[in-house]
């Protein structure tokens, strides 16, 4: 995976995958390298239309989009607000709490009810 998502000749393309490692445009059109508004470590295969795979390591998430753009980029700037979209999402709750803060805190409930449970089971 790494030779595909290294950024070959100055560019934004890797082996197969754009990057999100290089700013600035693609020289024969003002569409940029990048994805923005997407994490630098996210990669991502471009389709005709607007269509669009990307990958973002760090969240752990795929985002796949399927719709159809007529315009110059294929909408790259709304794609990059979807994926910042679903990390918000996945990210906080209503409230704008963390979800990973409390995944994280409903994992430590659970680590003491298995060791508890672990220690009844034990002495009984």
């Amino acid at each position: 995976m790494r030779y595909s998502t290294t950024p070959t000749l100055d560019t934004g393309y890797g082996a197969g995958f754009w990057t999100n490692k290089v700013a600035g445009h693609i020289p024969w059109s003002r569409v940029p390298w990048s994805i923005p508004g997407a994490p630098r470590d996210a990669f991502f295969a471009r389709g005709m239309l607007g269509q669009y795979v990307v990958v973002v390591p760090s969240e752990r998430l795929v985002v796949a989009r399927f719709g159809v753009s007529h315009g110059s980029g294929s909408d790259i700037e709304g794609v990059g607000r979807l994926v910042a979209d679903v990390i918000g999402a996945l990210t906080y709750d209503f409230r704008g709490r963390s979800r990973r803060a409390r995944t994280l805190e409903t994992d430590r409930m659970w680590r003491k009810q298995a060791a508890l449970s672990r220690i009844a089971g034990g002495s009984g």
